[in-house]
């Protein structure tokens, strides 16, 4: 029992020494050790969200035959490379070009027709003026037949013996209404012979004007000017049909060099609209086939997407057209870089976790080689106990991973297939040599013969925030109590300080530094599991391509 209790003690006084180091910021520590010092540095730093998925062919075209026929030849297999233009297969072309000249011939009599009646015009427009003509002669002659008198005089004069001759009707007919030897009788009497007189003169005046000439002759010359003025108007008439029968014909032509120009156009060839490969072959030579008969399927090689599956929670942090980054599961170190093209409206819901479909296209092949960890120790996470940091296991919870995809994954962050740390936290790029004492494992190269195959699997991490050159503090020097960030700052003389700070966005290794450190300044570090007073985040553990939010 006395035993026991001195354990106790002891370990008592050790929390309490610890505790006085890492969670007081007014009282000075001892000196510590160098490897629990880390330096103030610049570097990049970004959160993601990640998801598995298998990748997919983003570019297939299914390849169909615009005309119906019987297949010639084809001339590819599946799993064969093409070239754009390069012919697939070929239809039996006699039908077909029957067909062609079949609809040439049907433009060559529409067009004459069109000519035909273009020169019918013609000839209508003729007869019309020689109508016009014909009218105008008519008239001149029956004006020639009284040299003293016009046609118009004439017919003044005609009109004015019948307006006479009406006249004395009326007033007969009034004056024979009043009985012999009444006054109104001898009034309208009077009227009578006045009517009369007018009827005489009028008269008169018309015999005198025709006095010398033949009335039959004038009637002649009239009924051929009313005959021509008939003429003429069939003519105008005759020209606006002419005119109607050519825009038929015009229409006729029209059409049918528009179903020769549809004709052309379509081919019994099927081409390749782009390089790349045949996937599959639907037709066979001999089969006889319909206009849409899908005869193969071509794909792009280098055209590559993948969809992956979003929580709810962090859906709201991905953009159309947001940066991804996609690494192949059986190409460890490759990435390439992606780009978000969908972002699915309705969720997937399984087991109650609700998940949106997420699409990404790889923007092109050449890989982007990550490097390996360096020699600078750091705490990652242990996953001998078999336990999850808490992002990485809400993956597996939520379906976008297995629980072997992620022992995988956790494997080859710490046998450093990750991203390189201390290149993050130094913001060294890829091609700089590392400090004295530093290692640095060789990066992968992909293989020669590098493609990619429809089905592999995937991790994507879609990017949603990022830092650059910002001065970053590693997570594990960081004591969060409350609304308090802290850190215990190694000064000139070898003892620490505890200080406030400023804090930015972080992942599972680093923390943005906004305020309170400078760079090159040093700060003690827990080589100690995070817990919940001494944390990234508000609590949450950081996993390399596995972001969320920043603080």
């Amino acid at each position: 029992m006395g035993i026991a209790k001195l354990i106790v003690t002891i370990l008592v006084l050790g929390g309490l020494s610890v505790l006085s180091l890492s969670c007081s910021p007014e009282q000075d520590a001892a000196p510590v050790s160098e490897n629990e010092v880390a330096a103030i540095q610049r570097g990049d730093l970004t959160i993601d969200i990640t998801a598995v998925g298998n990748l997919a062919l983003s570019l297939k075209e299914n390849l169909a035959f615009e005309i119906p026929g019987t297949v010639e030849e084809v001339l590819v297999e599946e799993g064969e490379t093409v070239d754009e233009g390069q012919v697939l297969v070929k239809l039996d072309t006699s039908e077909w070009d029957k067909q062609l000249d079949a609809l040439k011939n049907q433009v060559t009599a529409a067009e004459r027709q069109e000519t035909a009646a273009e020169r019918s015009l013609l000839t209508k427009q003729r007869d019309l003026i020689q109508a016009e003509i014909n009218l105008k002669n008519t008239e001149i002659a029956l004006e020639k037949t009284d040299t003293t008198y016009s046609l118009s005089d004439f017919k003044v004069a005609e009109a004015d013996v019948g307006e006479a001759e009406e006249n004395l009707k009326v007033t007969l007919v009034k004056w024979t209404k009043y009985g012999e030897g009444t006054p109104g009788y001898a009034a309208f009497q009077e009227v009578v012979v006045q009517a009369q007189t007018r009827l005489d003169t009028a008269e008169a005046k018309l015999e005198t004007m025709l006095s010398g000439f033949d009335s039959d002759s004038v009637a002649i010359k009239k009924l051929q000017v009313e005959i021509n003025q008939g003429k003429l108007e069939d003519a105008k008439k005759a020209i606006e049909d002419a005119q109607i029968t050519i825009d038929d014909a015009q229409e006729d032509v029209k059409n049918a060099q528009q179903e020769l120009d549809e004709a052309l156009e379509v081919s019994p060839e099927i081409l390749s609209p782009f390089s790349g490969f045949i996937t599959k072959v639907n037709v066979d030579g001999g089969d006889e086939v319909k206009k849409g008969t899908v005869a193969v399927e071509l794909a792009d090689p280098a055209k590559f997407e993948a969809d992956v599956l979003v929580n709810e929670m962090d859906i709201f942090q991905v953009r159309l057209s947001g940066e991804a980054i996609v690494q192949i599961d059986a190409m460890q170190g490759i990435t390439l870089p992606a780009q978000v093209t969908h972002i699915s409206p309705s969720a997937t819901i399984q087991s109650g976790v609700v998940n949106y479909k997420v699409r990404v296209e790889i923007r092109s092949l050449a890989p982007v080689v990550r490097e390996g960890l360096g020699s600078r120790p750091e705490a990652t996470p242990d996953i001998v106990s078999g336990e999850f940091p808490a992002r990485l296991q809400q993956a597996v919870d939520e379906g976008r991973m297995t629980q072997e995809q992620a022992e995988e994954f956790m494997k080859r962050i710490q046998s450093g297939e990750g991203p390189s740390r201390a290149d993050r936290a130094s913001g060294r790029g890829s091609g700089e040599t590392p400090p004295e004492g530093e290692q640095r494992r060789a990066p992968p190269t992909p293989p020669q013969d590098f493609h990619l195959r429809e089905g592999l699997t995937v991790t994507v991490s879609i990017i949603v925030n990022e830092r650059k050159d910002a001065l970053l503090v590693p997570n594990s020097a960081i004591t969060t109590r409350g609304s308090t960030t802290s850190v215990q700052v190694l000064s000139a003389d070898g003892t620490v300080e505890g200080r406030e700070i400023e804090t930015g966005i972080s992942d599972f290794q680093y923390t943005e530094v906004t305020g309170g450190l400078s760079e090159g300044e040093e700060v003690v570090t827990s080589q100690r599991s995070p817990s919940s007073e001494s944390s990234t985040g508000g609590g949450r553990i950081r996993i390399p391509f596995f972001g969320g939010g920043g603080r």
